[in-house]
């Protein structure tokens, strides 16, 4: 994949608040992105769809629900990115009001207890705490 596909898929500022999210959470569907992002479904899903063309995210089906995670290919340029997209929410406030709002989330239907997912390691639990989040 080219740099210039991966930067410009980031640049739109939809996708890459989305790409934040996907890397702090590890996973989630698309009704914990609408909720989060106050966006409507299809906008939302439009872009997921173009972050998965890029093989950028990926996604796992968990009962009837699909959730959206960063892409685990080996080459991906996500690799190098990872930690960059982490910590963009210091620098950017509109990322750390994302994860304010996907913290108060309530639990959806998609992380019921007797689903259980087929990618062993992620968690349904934010990879974050939210009290640092004000630094």
């Amino acid at each position: 994949m080219q740099a210039s596909k991966v930067f410009k898929a980031l640049s739109d500022p939809l996708r890459l608040r989305i790409m934040h999210l996907l890397a702090v959470r590890e996973d989630l569907c698309v009704c914990e992105l609408t909720a989060t992002l106050e966006m409507p479904q299809s906008s939302i899903s439009r872009h997921l769809a173009m972050l998965r063309h890029l093989q950028l995210v990926e996604t796992y089906r968990d009962g009837r629900w699909i959730h959206y995670c960063l892409s685990s290919l080996s080459n991906s340029p996500l690799i190098d990115l990872l930690p960059l997209l982490r910590n963009l929410s210091h620098c950017e406030p509109t990322l750390a009001l994302d994860l304010t709002r996907l913290a108060q989330v309530p639990p959806a239907a998609c992380r019921s207890p007797e689903l259980t997912s087929p990618r062993p390691g992620i968690s349904s639990e934010p990879a974050f705490d939210t009290a640092t989040q004000d630094e």
